[in-house]
């Protein structure tokens, strides 16, 4: 594919092909850069290394993207859709709680091949809140994690400078799509509302 060597697909095929799946890949690189923030901030919290954090650049970028990614997403909800601003907010939310799912999938898809299609179920039965919170125990831990990464720093070192400050932002700016995959789980647990049974009227 990048050698230009898939005679069924020309140039240009190939670069939308590409270009197609760079906001997949993104996803699972962007796991991959918390599960670094974490182990960083594990060592700086170590009293026997406890390291400095990055420089400020480093954080704010990654703070940046999100910021762009979210502003992009209502801009283009709102005017290409329609959708009203809580409408917009609620489909960002949404694409938010998918984020785990898909860097899960980025990742195997590096180490497995022949994996199975599974169709996600879109008009499944609502069911119980503990039941809905175990289908994203994963986002869940992730999430406290990176909450309970925030608050030691801020215990064991503090803020004194731009680049603690900005590192604890960056760790709960991160916590955000875990946060949104819970908030959408609990949602799925409330019930449906029944579906109107009055006749249209013309």
């Amino acid at each position: 594919m990048f050698r230009g060597t898939c005679d069924s697909l020309n140039g240009a095929q190939r670069y939308y092909f590409i270009a197609g799946w760079l906001p997949w890949i993104n996803e699972g690189i962007a796991f991959l850069f918390t599960l670094f923030s974490l182990l960083w901030t594990l060592l700086m919290l170590l009293p026997d290394l406890q390291l400095h954090a990055p420089p400020v650049v480093l954080p704010l970028s990654l703070i940046t993207i999100y910021l762009v990614k979210i502003s992009k997403t209502l801009h283009l909800y709102q005017r290409l859709v329609g959708l009203d601003l809580r409408d917009a907010m609620a489909a960002v939310v949404a694409g938010l709680a998918l984020y785990h799912t898909i860097a899960r999938a980025v990742m195997s898809g590096l180490f497995t091949r022949n994996m199975p299609f599974f169709r996600t179920p879109k008009n499944a039965d609502s069911h119980g809140l503990l039941v809905a919170i175990s289908e994203v125990r994963e986002e869940l831990f992730i999430m406290l994690l990176l909450w309970g990464a925030a608050l030691g720093i801020c215990l064991v070192q503090g803020l004194p400078s731009n680049d603690m400050r900005f590192w604890v932002t960056m760790l709960l700016v991160q916590s955000l799509p875990y946060l949104a995959a819970l908030i959408m789980a609990f949602l799925s647990s409330l019930p449906k509302p029944k579906a109107s049974t009055e006749p249209a009227t013309a």
